[in-house]
């Protein structure tokens, strides 16, 4: 295992170890509340709510702004599945706006948008902080959530994302930031959408004890999976096309209505104090990246916030050959969200209606480098980018 973990390099870092599944089974059979200062300090006047999922917080929070039935709510076409299933499953209609180079809404397709719709979700796309200014200025009047499901540690001008708006979902589930497996947080800045909720939250159930161990069982099976040895041997023996379609189904987590699972809700306080210290060394890694592959390619930056590099992105023509050409060197890169025009479509989105989405989704590539990859590894990959592109110049 050893070698292998020196010969390939994992997308993403699944660590759902055996001492998690002990600890897991052992928060369930417990009976208590914990307090998470991670939350207070960065959302110090919000009131926090854990969930099902972020795909859940959104439906609660678009049910409790008041909006009548099938309201238009502003989304960027480029995002997750289940933030459009959220919005259907509120009873409302998905209405999208273009992204700008950044992958964030496009402030120009906003302003002439504005007028068509009820309310907006901005989404801070792998942890890099929309243009929060500029929304501002163009719905002041109008309710917004913000997604951070990629952006937990990120910060807008010296603020955390998510407390810029009435609402805001992260995400803890697998492949995200941190990776527990599952849950998700809604933070409620509005105080008089917070009473319109509150109630609703309270009845949720809790998961029965048979869901919780299938739970703990499924986020141990999904570490395991993603460990170098097994992706090595998945991505050796699975067609290219299998694997480009595998994640094509629509999600609908907003149809899910329990509360968070126990074992997940009381790993909090030290799963997110390990999350914030592994935050600044996926920021070193993303900002050491970019120093290497400057001028090489063209991928997302900063603009002067701090982010927690969720993934490093590449935006490139080649894209396809690319990822083949790093897999061949062990260097696991990703499609993200790929299907996306074809999931927008299955909500009403009309072709040509966002030109830059429909450009950029066939062009972003995300790169390795989260808390678990290595200098070593970085030089590596650095290596192999610079290599590919001296035999492919654009």
């Amino acid at each position: 295992m050893e070698n292998f973990e020196k010969v390939i390099i994992p997308r993403f870092k699944y660590a759902y170890s055996l001492k998690d599944v002990f600890v897991g089974v052992k928060n369930v059979i417990r009976d208590r509340k914990v307090a998470v200062p991670v939350f207070h300090a960065l959302f110090p006047e919000a009131e926090i709510h854990l969930t099902e999922s972020a795909a859940s917080g959104i439906k609660y929070a678009l049910e409790g702004l008041g909006l009548k039935k099938n309201a238009h709510i502003g989304v960027q076409p480029y995002t997750c599945s289940s933030v459009l299933g959220a919005i259907a499953a509120a009873g409302f209609t998905p209405f999208f706006i273009d992204i700008n180079q950044n992958l964030s809404l496009n402030t120009q397709a906003l302003k002439s948008k504005v007028a068509h719709i009820d309310a907006l979700i901005v989404t801070h796309m792998f942890g890099f902080p929309a243009d929060i200014a500029g929304i501002k200025a163009i719905v002041p009047h109008l309710p917004v959530i913000e997604d951070c499901a990629h952006a937990l540690f990120s910060q807008y001008e010296h603020r955390s994302v998510g407390v810029f708006f009435d609402a805001a979902v992260f995400s803890f589930g697998n492949g995200k930031f941190p990776s527990l497996g599952g849950g998700g947080m809604l933070v409620i800045n509005n105080p008089s959408l917070n009473e319109r909720i509150k109630e609703r939250l309270l009845i949720l159930p809790r998961p029965t004890l048979l869901q919780e161990l299938k739970q703990i069982v499924k986020s141990y099976a999904k570490a395991v999976m993603y460990a170098p040895l097994l992706q090595w041997m998945i991505n050796k023996m699975l067609s290219e096309h299998y694997l480009n379609n595998r994640n094509k189904t629509i999600i609908s987590r907003g149809n899910q209505e329990f509360n968070i699972y126990k074992s997940i809700e009381l790993s909090l306080p030290v799963k997110l104090e390990e999350a914030q210290k592994n935050a600044v060394v996926q920021n070193e890694n993303g900002t050491s990246l970019a120093q290497m592959l400057w001028r090489n390619y063209e991928f997302l930056t900063p603009d002067q916030n701090k982010v927690n590099y969720f993934a490093f992105v590449l935006i490139e023509e080649e894209r396809d050959r690319l990822g083949r050409y790093l897999k061949g060197r062990g260097i696991m890169s990703g499609k993200h969200f790929q299907h996306a025009l074809a999931w927008a479509m299955a909500y009403g989105y009309v072709p040509g209606s966002c030109p830059v989405f429909e450009e950029k989704v066939n062009q972003i590539l995300t790169i390795p480098c989260n808390y678990g990859v290595s200098k070593r590894d970085l030089n590596r990959i650095a290596h192999y980018l610079l290599e590919f592109r001296k035999l492919n110049p654009q």
